[in-house]
């Protein structure tokens, strides 16, 4: 089997359960638990201060050296996921880009409590499909198939919902 980057899906993989510390975002406690015997950490950032630049500084000192010349691999040997603040009915998009961007490689939404939260948690985590020449054609079809243009002296609401409905 081959090397998984991801050592809570790894483990996840062989039928194991992971075992994650949590942490607060702190230089002292990255460099403390990258050599620990856990599976991943997991930088609270719910309940502790959210600042991007230390959770980037976290991320940064889980890379021990010894241990990527030792394995072989430029990940982490223990997983970093990170804690956002905002729960799974704020839709706050930006903040799991922000923690993803910087290299996490996970992130926990707390309390999530229905199955819709969950959807936009998980949705806030991906980036948006590239269009493909089909998806092209088929909103150009149906935009060609809206109203025509309102003619002079009707609402400027209406051209703007019919902006709107067309996607432009």
């Amino acid at each position: 089997m081959a090397l998984r980057l991801n050592g809570v899906i790894a483990a996840l993989e062989q039928k194991k359960v992971p075992v994650l510390a949590f942490s607060p975002p702190t230089v002292d406690s990255a460099l403390a638990l990258s050599t620990a015997a856990y599976d991943g950490v997991v930088f609270e950032s719910e309940h502790n201060p959210y600042d991007i630049k230390d959770l980037r500084d976290c991320l940064q000192y889980m890379l021990n050296r010894k241990q990527i010349l030792d394995r072989g691999s430029l990940s982490p040997s223990v997983t970093p996921i990170i804690r956002v603040p905002p729960n799974g009915a704020e839709m706050n998009q930006w903040c799991a880009k922000q923690v993803l961007d910087i290299g996490a490689y996970g992130v926990i939404w707390p309390h999530i409590s229905t199955v819709e939260q969950a959807y936009n948690a998980v949705a806030a985590c991906r980036y948006p499909r590239p269009q493909t020449a089909a998806n092209r054609s088929r909103t150009a079809s149906a935009a060609t198939r809206r109203s025509p243009p309102p003619a002079t002296g009707e609402s400027a609401s209406r051209t703007t919902t019919a902006r709107q409905t067309c996607g432009r």
